[in-house]
């Protein structure tokens, strides 16, 4: 984010190349000083079902390749320049739950809408959770890649297509909610081994699937948070928190974020302003490189200022989600610049751009 020319009432905001932004990023990750944070916009409508065709159960040849790419193609026009310091990355249909269709559950459209539907699987179906890179849906999700990458012919960077590789989330896939909650108490010797087997299955899909995504100004690009990392880069949660009390947390969730985030060293873990009781445990885990924090609709992030501030005593911290311009501002005054980023997501690119403007 630049300022305007020296003569203007009013500072007013300047598209900055990608070229120019990949300093910042490697100072965030290493938590460096610098004389500001990342300051982005992202968007905020989630992605449109354009590329699914027909209604009711969806096939993995639903998936639309043309009508993925001229929709990507159409947002890279509209939101390329009002980015600030986020990367503006094509992934195909990444709200699309790829892991659910992989093992196998049904996948539902009904006119915007596309959820997953609930196949349950008892605890001797766990072979169920195997990745296989023969698997329909995963085939289809290569396909969509390959094609955005020979379209895009560099002009732009293509990510891996997932949101996230989140083994916790896919342990509740494959028990249900209910059933998981109860499986703490019930089964835990059962729970730790779908772990394992959730975690080996994410493994496996993240190895064939980020070799596919573009090296981008020497690094690599994300996809709903337009972040951009010097290594390879993956965002992971760890959803099923909200039903876990801190010791809970410690004995189930923080041996799954050790063993996998391992694997990836520019690793960010997706947090809802609603589960932030975690926080304490995750800082004692040094596999994990960096907090990502969503404020839930309508949430007020500012009591949260001292909890920001001691996430990034230890670690880079990003806030990614529909935020106001008072609100950034406090979080600019209070929270230092060292590692940390503020991507406010936004409806429509004059938005973005008058964020940038009212932050320049």
């Amino acid at each position: 984010m630049r300022r305007g020319r020296r003569g203007r009432r009013k500072p007013v905001y300047e598209a900055i190349p990608d070229s120019e932004k990949t300093a910042r990023y490697r100072a965030f990750w290493q938590r460096a000083e610098t004389d500001r944070p990342l300051i982005g916009t992202t968007i905020a409508t989630m992605p449109s079902v354009r590329a699914i065709r027909g209604e009711g159960m969806v096939r993995p040849e639903d998936m639309d390749v043309h009508e993925c790419i001229k929709e990507l193609e159409e947002e890279w026009e509209q939101w390329r320049d009002c980015g600030g310091d986020a990367i503006w990355s094509a992934s195909p249909v990444w709200a699309f739950p790829w892991q659910a269709a992989m093992i196998g559950c049904p996948i539902m459209r009904d006119g915007e809408n596309v959820w997953q539907g609930h196949v349950p699987g008892d605890w001797n179906e766990m072979e169920r959770l195997r990745f296989d890179p023969a698997n329909p849906w995963f085939r289809r999700l290569v396909e969509l890649t390959t094609a955005l990458k020979e379209h895009a012919a560099g002009h732009y960077p293509v990510g891996s297509g997932l949101l996230g590789a989140t083994p916790s989330d896919l342990m509740m896939i494959f028990r249900g909610q209910e059933r998981l909650a109860v499986d703490l108490y019930d089964s835990p010797e059962m729970v730790a081994k779908l772990a394992e087997r959730s975690i080996q299955f994410c493994v496996d899909l993240m190895a064939q699937l980020l070799p596919l995504a573009d090296r981008y100004l020497g690094g690599y690009t994300g996809t709903i948070r337009y972040f951009w990392a010097p290594e390879a880069m993956l965002e992971t949660g760890e959803d099923l928190a909200f039903m876990m009390s801190p010791a809970a947390h410690r004995r189930f969730v923080v041996p799954i974020h050790r063993a996998f985030c391992r694997h990836y060293p520019c690793n960010i873990l997706h947090l809802h302003s609603a589960q932030l009781h975690t926080v304490p445990n995750l800082l004692d885990v040094p596999e994990i490189r960096a907090i990502e924090i969503t404020p839930d609709y309508g949430e007020d992030l500012l009591p949260y200022l001292g909890l920001m501030g001691q996430i990034l005593e230890r670690k880079p911290l990003i806030v990614h989600g529909i935020m106001t311009v008072p609100e950034m501002r406090a979080m600019l005054r209070v929270l230092p610049a060292r590692g940390l980023a503020l991507f406010c997501r936004c409806d429509r690119p004059e938005d973005a751009r008058g964020v940038l403007t009212a932050l320049a």
